[in-house]
């Protein structure tokens, strides 16, 4: 799967783009993100995880760890989608219920 998602905020834009590779037999799902600020590599994900290892790592772009809120940024991220999609269905749903739906 192809991944490429941006969000912009004011004049911030914190994009995320890459591949992620997900084979069901032996489960086994591969991600190779990259993730930019305004255009500058910020950090990256890569790695492999299966049933019994797991050697997916996020890290700067330079390789360095990242520190407690950063690894939380970039974990609200990921869950952004997620959040969005919960924001859209509580917005339409109590019209769907008005019309029968």
């Amino acid at each position: 799967m192809t991944v490429n998602f941006t969000v912009t905020r004011g004049t911030e834009t914190v994009a995320v783009t890459g591949t992620i590779t997900e084979v069901l037999s032996p489960l086994t799902v591969t991600g190779n993100l990259s993730i930019t600020v305004n255009g500058v590599p910020y950090a990256r994900l890569t790695g492999t995880a299966t049933a019994t290892t797991n050697t997916i790592r996020i890290v700067h772009a330079d390789g360095s760890a990242l520190g407690g809120p950063e690894v939380q940024a970039v974990t609200d991220l990921f869950d952004l989608p997620a959040q969005i999609e919960t924001a859209i269905g509580n917005l339409f749903s109590p019209c769907e219920h008005l019309m029968g739906a």
